[in-house]
């Protein structure tokens, strides 16, 4: 059984040791890099060839339910626990500034782009009682980024 983590913003400061951490968890590794004019690929250079990297995008779901349906057809029902790790945010405070409803667009809509692609794709998560099942998303973990966000309280989560 394969325990595998889904990170989008791989290729930031946040993914970068999110990925070696799971790496020495014995996960296997799968990212989202966006495409880009330049490579970006900095931080991760050192492990790049122990990750399963994809192109794609938050605004794209169709991406997002092709890589996890590759993920799916890779391990099929060998999967003990997937794990998602949303990172993908605009990494400079002055542009997502500049440019608010593209900020918006990837950090809001391009979450539930993603559970909407997790809904969508061939993996089917169940969550009979008591709470059992074979394939299960353990975990769905996102940030937005601070700067913009800094003056929000948030006492309570669901």
């Amino acid at each position: 059984m394969s325990k595998i983590a889904f990170i989008t913003g791989i290729t930031g400061q946040d993914g970068s040791y999110l990925s070696e951490f799971l790496l020495d968890k014995n996960y296997d590794v799968w990212g989202l890099i966006r495409r880009a004019s330049t490579i970006n690929t900095e931080r991760i250079n050192h492990i790049f060839d122990k990750l399963y990297l994809r192109y794609g995008d938050l605004s794209d779901e169709n991406s997002l339910i092709n890589i996890l349906n590759e993920i799916y057809d890779n391990y099929s029902e060998n999967i003990e626990v997937l794990e998602v790790y949303n990172l993908a945010a605009m990494s400079h405070v002055k542009v997502s500034f500049d440019l608010p409803e593209y900020t918006a667009n990837i950090e809001s809509l391009g979450t539930l782009r993603l559970l909407e692609s997790l809904r969508k794709c061939k993996i089917k998560i169940y969550i009979p009682k008591p709470y059992r099942c074979s394939i299960m998303i353990s975990k769905f973990k996102f940030k937005i980024m601070n700067s913009l966000y800094n003056r929000i309280k948030i006492s309570h989560v669901l």
